[in-house]
């Protein structure tokens, strides 16, 4: 039977949620590429096409942008077996469009830096 286990251990949910900050810092990357060759930071996400923001999360991890201009942006990464969620925000995004986490509504205190969901 595929899918999610019933319960997640708490030393799997660790693994899991620094794997999602670690694909955000890996958005990182991807977006100065993207900026570097453009100009501008991207708005579309792609493992395969590397005219946009080339990126390949995580086994399970969903990554998103939720906000993105010529010279900043917002993120959030969801795993699929967690409730739990990180966010991080690049450039002068606006407070009304900073994320928050999906559990504790966190917002990321430092640009470039994520932050997740206390378990």
């Amino acid at each position: 039977v595929a899918g999610p286990p019933m319960q997640v251990s708490a030393d799997i949910a660790a693994l899991l949620l620094e794997s999602m900050a670690a694909d955000l810092r890996n958005l990182v990357v991807a977006q100065e590429q993207h900026f570097a060759d453009n100009n501008r930071y991207g708005r579309t996400l792609s493992n395969s096409d590397r005219r946009q923001v080339y990126i390949v999360p995580s086994p399970g991890v969903t990554l998103t942008l939720t906000y993105v201009t010529m010279n900043s942006w917002a993120g959030r990464a969801n795993h699929e077996w967690l409730r739990w969620s990180c966010v991080i925000v690049v450039g002068d995004v606006p407070p009304s469009r900073i994320p928050r986490t999906a559990v504790n509504g966190q917002a990321p205190k430092e640009e470039g830096r994520p932050i997740c969901d206390d378990r």
